[in-house]
C-alpha cells in the first residue's frame, strides 16, 4: 500500500468567501517531494481551483514562499515528510487561496530556514 500524508489548505476567495476556511486533502506520498510538487499534485489530480504560485523551482525568486506548518518556506525547496498544514504567508491581501498581492511597499516577511 503506498504512503498518504493529509495536507490542509488555508482556502479563501475574497470574490465568493466570507472567511477563509480549512480544505483538507489526502495525497499520494514518496521520498524527495517538495510542497510544489504537492500542490501540483493535488491541481493535477484532485481540484484545479487552488491557487498558488510558483515560478523559478530552484528557491530564488520566493515568489512560493507560504507558510508550512507554521513557519515561512519556500514550497519549490522544502521537502515533505509527513501530513503539512499550509497558508499564505506575509500581510498583503489574499487574491485566491495561497496567493497574496504583490509585496510592494510592505516589508518582505522572513524565511525561514
Amino acid at each position: 500500500m503506498a504512503k498518504e500524508i493529509k495536507v490542509k489548505v488555508k482556502r479563501f476567495d475574497p470574490s465568493i468567501d466570507r472567511d477563509p476556511y480549512i480544505q483538507e486533502y489526502v495525497v499520494p506520498f514518496e521520498d524527495g517531494m517538495s510542497v510544489a510538487n504537492v500542490l501540483c499534485w493535488i491541481s493535477d489530480n484532485l481540484d484545479p481551483t487552488l491557487a498558488f504560485y510558483i515560478s523559478c523551482r530552484i528557491g530564488k525568486c520566493e515568489a512560493c514562499l507560504l507558510k508550512v506548518n507554521g513557519k515561512g518556506k519556500l514550497a519549490c525547496t522544502e521537502l515533505v515528510t509527513g501530513d503539512i498544514e499550509l497558508e499564505p504567508i506575509g500581510k498583503t491581501r489574499v487574491i485566491k487561496d495561497l496567493v497574496r498581492a504583490p509585496n510592494v511597499g510592505v516589508p518582505v516577511v522572513k524565511l525561514d530556514r
